[in-house]
């Protein structure tokens, strides 16, 4: 593309802009170029854009690839997938195994969704607005080598932190996918009903360890969005001390905790009293800066924040 942007600046100094404000981060991009080189398509792929078209399409097919990028971004941006505790994306063009798994994993509670092939694939983790905590990719996509996929998301510097499960039913590219950062090879055989749960499942579990996540009983803090869970169902986001808090009473659960360990928590403002609200609160207002925290969470995790005078607070999990 030979146009220049004011101040010399070239598209690519735009995309790389684009990307690095969180505001436009999951800001679907789609860049439309002269040329027939796929070294420029990969280009502006591989600085974020949702898809590149190397030659001008008519109106019926502009208008259908720009209906897939919204469509894309209206489902990773959705109450589903945001709100779910953990998230997997399935990549398989095959629609029988595409069930068969879905079958496998839907009693976990997790977010899943699938996409039929590689392109479908970055442009849903170009828009999304929560990336997935795990992706299940099959080998033998259409239009797509397996292998060449593996290195393209393992190359990126966002996406290359998403665990990746390689499921296929060629056996021996079990190494290959693993020099490809695969963490492991799943083979489709009598045995993938079994082996896929336990390694989604284990890969998910040491994400939320690596991650902080803190799980009692039917309550998940989770501090990616600052997400408060009961039963694998989102309650409310915290801002970040009423977060800091309630993880605190979590964690020494059942054990006291003292005002001034949650007064440490917090910022002081000298003006909190006069203000009345319910952020920063300064020594003499922890009992209204808790009961407001309750209220954010609703009654059923609100009446377990139990005060116990001249103590503290202390969360009681079937103080029901």
């Amino acid at each position: 593309m030979g146009f220049e942007f004011p101040g010399g600046k070239q598209p690519e100094d735009l995309l790389r802009h684009i990307a690095s404000l969180e505001k436009t981060l999951r800001t679907p991009v789609l860049v439309l170029a002269d040329g027939a080189q796929k070294a420029i398509r990969d280009k502006f792929l591989g600085l974020g854009a949702a898809d590149c078209l190397l030659k001008s399409p008519n109106p019926a097919g502009l208008k259908w690839i720009v209906r897939n990028i919204l469509d894309s971004a209206t489902i990773g941006q959705g109450l589903k997938w945001c709100g779910s505790p953990a998230r997997v994306l399935h990549v398989e063009d095959e629609d029988d195994w595409a069930r068969l798994v879905h079958s496998w994993l839907e009693g976990c509670g997790w977010a899943m969704h699938r996409v039929n092939g590689g392109r479908e694939l970055m442009r849903f983790l170009r828009t999304c607005r929560e990336l997935p905590d795990c992706i299940i990719l099959d080998l033998t996509l259409p239009g797509n080598d397996g292998l060449e996929l593996c290195r393209e998301l393992k190359t990126n510097l966002i996406f290359q932190r998403i665990p990746l499960i390689v499921l296929s039913g060629r056996k021996e590219d079990r190494i290959a996918a693993m020099e490809n950062l695969a963490l492991n090879l799943i083979a489709k055989d009598e045995h993938t009903d079994r082996e896929l749960p336990a390694m989604v499942r284990s890969v998910i579990s040491q994400q939320e360890r690596s991650a902080g996540v803190v799980v009692r009983g039917d309550i998940r803090l989770e501090p990616r969005g600052k997400k408060v869970f009961l039963d694998n169902r989102i309650l409310c986001a915290l801002d970040e001390n009423g977060f800091a808090v309630l993880r605190l009473l979590v964690e020494n659960s059942p054990a006291v905790v003292s005002d001034a360990m949650i007064r440490s928590l917090t910022k002081k403002r000298e003006d909190y009293r006069r203000r009345n609200s319910s952020a920063d609160p300064t020594p003499g207002t922890i009992p209204v800066y808790v009961s407001t925290l309750r209220n954010r969470v609703g009654d059923i995790l609100g009446r377990r924040i139990v005060r116990l005078h001249g103590l503290g607070y202390s969360y009681i999990p079937d103080c029901n």
